[in-house]
């Protein structure tokens, strides 16, 4: 592993070694106040296709999600608290990395040699990326910096195929996760296997909150409904809507970088504060 520092407050890990994964990198920003006092922990917030999140000369579109940017707005003025932010870089693996395993497994016990294997060429690595998240990366970060370390204070956050993996998550660990941020995820590419999944699942809504948004996507095959059944399956878990569980639209925006950077602060207000 590599490490590359731009500045005392952004890190970059290369080749951030794996027993679960194939190697990646990962960046870490820290908040403008980590080195003022050595007594505070600060809540960390793990989010997927770390590449798209700081730099636009990173970001496979050529727009990134300007994190830094947001992040430091918000909590200077206090509408968020001070966060680490760790950004998990994606590779070619991606689509097998955040298709949520078990929602397949529990229809095709060879879940190697499925629909969605077939379709995408790929193989499902999900439990795998999950577990280098909880068992490897989140504790180095934990004994590398001044984290609170409980769910209560991580939450996970992606877009797209990294919104539905995010989903996974709070599901699979909420021991680890309390708050998920799902933008734009992608529920028709989940479709009932994952309706099916979240409704044996989804987490009390007792110490977990949950935001999920979409745009254009509105309009994508069966998107609405899949949106619908969704937020029914919160509320008979308890979630209280705009309180514990947020569904958000956004009419006509798009599905991409640009689109969430500019409603960033959106999930971030809710989850965070």
């Amino acid at each position: 592993m590599q490490i590359r520092t731009f500045d005392d407050y952004f890190i970059r890990y290369e080749d951030f070694d794996s027993q679960k994964v194939t190697p990646r990198t990962v960046d870490v920003l820290l908040p403008s106040t980590y080195y003022d006092d050595e007594t505070t922990h600060f809540p960390v917030i793990y989010m997927h296709d770390g590449q798209n999140l700081f730099d636009d000369n990173l970001s496979f579109s050529g727009t990134s999600w300007k994190v830094g940017e947001t992040i430091h707005k918000l909590s200077e003025s206090g509408e968020i608290p001070k966060v680490i932010v760790v950004g998990i870089w994606n590779n070619e693996f991606r689509l097998g990395e955040y298709m949520p395993q078990r929602a397949l497994e529990w229809k095709y016990p060879d879940v190697q040699n499925c629909w969605f294997t077939q379709t995408y060429n790929v193989e499902i690595k999900s439990d795998a990326y999950l577990q280098f998240i909880t068992k490897e990366l989140k504790p180095f970060v934990d004994e590398r910096y001044r984290t609170k370390s409980e769910a209560e204070s991580t939450a996970i956050m992606g877009s797209s195929m990294g919104g539905l993996i995010s989903m996974y998550a709070i599901c699979e660990y909420p021991d680890v996760f309390s708050k998920a941020g799902c933008l734009s995820a992608s529920w028709t590419i989940g479709g009932e296997e994952m309706m099916d999944y979240m409704r044996k699942k989804l987490p009390s809504a007792e110490l977990n909150k949950v935001y999920l948004d979409y745009g254009v996507e509105e309009h994508i095959g069966n998107y609405k409904n899949y949106i619908k059944t969704v937020n029914n399956m919160a509320k008979e878990k308890g979630y209280v809507m705009k309180k514990t569980w947020l569904s958000a639209r956004f009419p006509g925006t798009e599905h991409s970088e640009s689109a969430w950077r500019d409603r960033l602060d959106v999930p971030l207000k809710f989850l965070l504060r």
